[in-house]
């Protein structure tokens, strides 16, 4: 782990003062999960080919079970990150 700047520093103090639960629910389910969801709903859709208009493919049953599968994964995703965040953290003398 390197040496973080002091503004890196204050940043990261930021981050984990607002909490974990936050940061997951940010950075795991809605940037990450719900993000990836869209965009391989996207991606499936134009693999398939053309099975109709865009709209009826993207609004689907499979598109609320992406949305369900990956924000749930994000969730993982995001705890994953907190842990990094905490290693550095403790690296950087910023945890007790």
């Amino acid at each position: 782990m390197r040496e973080l700047s002091e503004q890196d520093k204050e940043k990261l103090g930021r981050i984990l003062a607002k909490g974990k639960w936050r940061y997951v629910l940010l950075y795991g389910v809605v940037l990450w999960g719900i993000t990836t969801a869209i965009l391989f709903r996207v991606l499936m859709i134009y693999w398939k080919g053309n099975e109709g208009p865009f709209w009826e493919q993207f609004f689907s049953a499979e598109t609320v079970l992406a949305l369900i599968i990956f924000p749930v994964t994000g969730i993982g995703f995001g705890l994953v990150l907190w842990k990094g965040l905490q290693k550095t953290a403790r690296v950087n003398d910023l945890l007790k």
